[in-house]
């Protein structure tokens, strides 16, 4: 966790949230706790690439279930965004439906305007 801190010196003691745009066409992201070494990664696939070295000094864990299964190709972004709110806030929610999700966009969008 130290080199982790180093990296973050400044920035931040607490959380550290990370989006990643896979290949342009899929979001993912890496929440860390700095207080409990915890490292959450959203997305199956940033659970391989993770040094071995890493799984010793932090608790990796992959982020599945709270709000359920995306199965669609273009509300990547929209779960990445809730999962940084859900970590950030420590609070736990339900699946996400058609109708949440098309709130979810339109205020995000508000949010960037």
């Amino acid at each position: 966790m130290d080199t982790i801190r180093e990296i973050f010196f400044g920035m931040s003691d607490e959380k550290v949230l990370i989006p990643i745009n896979a290949s342009g066409i899929h979001w993912c992201c890496i929440m860390i706790d700095l207080t409990k070494n915890d490292v959450r990664v959203v997305a199956e696939m940033l659970v391989a690439i993770i040094p071995d070295a890493r799984v010793k000094r932090y608790r990796i864990r992959r982020v599945d279930g709270d709000l359920g299964i995306q199965f669609d190709s273009y509300n990547c972004g929209i779960y990445v965004l809730v999962s940084f709110e859900l970590f950030v806030r420590e609070e736990r929610t339900g699946a996400l439906d058609k109708d949440l999700l098309k709130c979810l966009r339109y205020r995000y969008l508000c949010m960037c305007m």
